[in-house]
């Protein structure tokens, strides 16, 4: 006899369904096109293509309506493996998500719907869940508070139906009051509910522990306590998911006033704790990236090289070389719009951002990570909203009309896609800094069949720099940036167009190009 499914059960069997489902439908499509190929298919086969996928279809629901009826088997299949979007390096934090917070928010835009075909639009495949937009909280989700289950169930089925990766933050909190920064006081009952997420949601292959801990603000326990929490939490999700990635509970790089952080001043005493059973308790090492004092919204990206170093050093001393480093959190906000007192609470520095410098520090942000061996890289968020702070608000690459007065794209939003459309064409994980002087940045990606180099100028007054070792008989240079002020002055129907793109000569296999404060792509033709 059948026992009774739960809801957690019957969402783990949607999951197997629909991975041997989609499974049988790509062979099937690999065999009818390599068949049309190699032989030809008559015309009377070719009209019942449609009938017989149907047919086909019909006949796999069927065997799994017997098959769960029946047996009420309890054997965890994982979907998909060959992802093809899980290597990009490009994600928002917690906005593929249709819920009560984000309804209001979406509905400037159209609805949830458009949200999802703006990632469509920039070529995006990851989201993080994290806070109340997606976190694995454990009292919501057990308890259902506020529908929260039935939202996140949502959230990792259309994520998944529509080919985006989800890094999912675990939040050991257990009520529906903030009491999530603390070690929870019955760890084995934590690490339960650790055991049964991962067995819930196998659609789900990377999972993280909680949120900036060293920052005071979401973790306020001490590096000791985090290091329980980790250990609990990865031996649960190992045990019951051996390929899943376990990311740790990222580090910031900034306080709340924006002074610069040594990560090594939490991490150290949190290391040590941690290795005293081992070191294979994580796989990615994530490090919120934010402007620092001191900078300016032009130059604040040259804090990652110092920050990614210290991160290095401390993955290399305590035993995890292999683990990956990954920025699931950066961003700038643009100012218009913000009050008086707004803007005084900000650093002098960063109180007059416009949108060409959003733009500039994306994009300098993006590839001097990518340069510097990071492997994700989220902007905080894909349009403005009512999401944590004044800064976070603004920080959207679209406006929206309750913060900034329209539904406009901002300049980064098509710097941004530009970035993503570029570089899945080529093999940014080659990517060499070939020079850092006198404010001249210039990277260079070694592709099979042709070169490509990207670089910007810091300085105050135009430069030239020559690039050698250019195959073919000219280049062309692309600005990322539309000249613009505003992106609301931008046609979205005129893209590509709408970037500057000039053609330079190559003599002697070197060419001459001119650099003022728009970083560009140059590519041989």
């Amino acid at each position: 006899m059948c026992i009774n499914i739960t809801t957690q059960e019957k969402d783990r069997k949607y999951y197997e369904f629909d991975y041997f489902k989609r499974l049988f439908e790509e062979e099937y499509r690999l065999f009818k096109s390599r068949t049309a190929r190699w032989i030809g298919i008559p015309e009377k086969i070719k009209k019942s293509n449609k009938t017989m996928r149907n047919n086909i279809s019909f006949f796999i629901l069927l065997s799994f309506l017997i098959l769960f009826s029946s047996g009420c088997r309890k054997k965890t299949v994982s979907p998909l493996s060959d992802n093809l979007y899980e290597d990009s390096p490009f994600g928002f934090l917690g906005q593929y998500m249709d819920n009560s917070i984000t309804e209001q928010t979406y509905a400037a835009y159209g609805g949830y719907s458009q949200i999802q075909a703006t990632y469509v639009d920039l070529g995006v495949h990851w989201d993080r869940g994290s806070g109340r937009n997606g976190a694995a909280t454990w009292g919501a989700l057990e308890n259902n508070i506020d529908g929260y289950r039935d939202q996140f169930n949502n959230y990792v089925n259309t994520a998944y139906k529509n080919d985006i990766n989800l890094l999912i933050t675990i939040d050991p909190g257990y009520s529906d009051k903030d009491y999530s920064d603390y070690l929870p006081s019955d760890l084995d009952a934590y690490a339960g509910f650790v055991r049964s997420l991962v067995q819930t949601y196998p659609a789900v292959k990377y999972w993280q522990i909680h949120n900036e801990v060293n920052g005071n603000v979401f973790w306020k326990d001490t590096p000791q306590n985090y290091a329980l929490l980790v250990r609990a939490t990865s031996e649960a999700i190992r045990e019951n998911c051996p390929d899943c990635k376990i990311v740790l509970g990222s580090s910031i790089n900034v306080d709340a006033s924006g002074e610069a952080l040594q990560i090594e001043t939490y991490f150290e005493p949190f290391f040590q704790e941690l290795n005293k059973t081992g070191n294979n308790y994580f796989d990615v090492f994530d490090y919120h990236f934010f402007a620092p004092k001191g900078y300016t919204p032009e130059t604040y990206y040259r804090a990652l090289d110092d920050g990614i170093a210290s991160v290095r050093k401390l993955l290399q001393q305590y035993g995890y070389t292999d683990s990956e480093i990954w920025i699931t959190e950066t961003m700038i906000f643009t100012t218009d719009g913000m009050s008086s007192s707004e803007i005084l609470n900000l650093p002098a520095e960063y109180q007059a951002i416009s949108e060409t410098q959003q733009a500039s520090a994306l994009f300098k942000t993006y590839i001097t990570a990518l340069s510097l061996g990071v492997k994700k890289i989220f902007w905080n968020k894909l349009t403005e909203g009512p999401w944590f702070d004044f800064m976070f608000n603004r920080c959207g690459l679209i406006r929206h009309p309750d913060i900034s007065g329209s539904t406009d794209k901002k300049l980064a939003y098509f710097t941004c896609k530009l970035l993503v459309e570029t570089l899945d064409g080529l093999d940014w994980e080659s990517m060499d800094k070939i020079r850092d002087s006198n404010g001249i940045n210039l990277f260079r990606l070694n592709n099979e069949n042709n070169s490509a180099w990207i670089a910007w100028n810091d300085s105050t007054g135009p430069a030239q720099i020559t690039i050698s070792n250019i195959i073919s008989g000219s280049i062309q240079v692309t600005e990322v940036i539309p000249d613009k002020t505003s992106g609301t002055y931008v046609y979205s129907q005129n893209y590509p167009d709408i970037f500057n793109t000039y053609t330079i000569n190559v003599n002697d296999g070197t060419a001459s190009i001119t650099l003022d404060s728009i970083p560009v792509f140059i590519k041989e033709k």
